[in-house]
């Protein structure tokens, strides 16, 4: 009877530490999975955050880009309306001369 119970211990001495090995086997699983969607939201999150600063670098370009047209067409307005006046007042002139 007594060799019985010590098997028996045993047999439950074995089994809890399988079961332990096992409980630690399934942590550290999921430890590493949870390192590694750690490791992929950061690498998402410096993505987007590059991709957010290249969208504001788009949108000053852009912006640039629009107000330095607009100068240049006022710019070419204003110096057609001056050769338009020039043209007149040589046109005043040459009919003044006549």
């Amino acid at each position: 009877m007594e060799k019985e119970i010590d098997r028996l211990n045993r047999e439950i001495d074995e089994i809890k530490m399988l079961k332990k090995r096992d409980e630690e086997e399934l942590i550290n699983e999921w430890k590493e999975k949870l390192m590694k969607k750690q490791k992929e939201f950061e690498e998402t999150k410096d993505v987007l955050q590059k991709v957010e600063a290249l969208t504001e670098n788009i949108r000053n370009i852009s912006a640039k880009v629009s107000n330095e047209s607009e100068r240049t067409a006022i710019e070419r307005e204003a110096k057609l309306t001056e050769r338009e006046h020039l043209i007149e007042f040589r046109e005043q002139r040459y009919f003044i001369w006549k």
